[in-house]
């Protein structure tokens, strides 16, 4: 059975990365409305908005995979036992 510890976890990363595919779907609809010719403000804000939750989704995927490896632990360097 999985600790809750790792539930938890998995449960960000989800958030993080669905928050990322949203901001993408919400760019390519800012540039197909675009390209269609609809409302140039609605178009420009769909890509702000995207470009920010696609931007935020990411980095906090990143870092939290940084974080994660800087709790692996990594054995002693040998050349401490090399000089004694």
């Amino acid at each position: 059975m999985a600790k809750k510890n790792e539930e938890v976890k998995t449960v960000v990363w989800v958030f993080w990365i669905l928050l990322a595919i949203i901001g993408v779907s919400m760019l390519f609809a800012g540039i197909q409305g675009s390209i269609q010719g609809n409302n140039i403000a609605t178009c420009v804000m769909l890509i702000v908005v995207g470009i920010i939750l696609l931007f935020i989704g990411l980095v906090m995927v990143l870092g939290r995979a940084n974080i994660i490896t800087n709790d692996i632990e990594m054995p002693k360097s040998s050349k401490n036992e090399e000089k004694k």
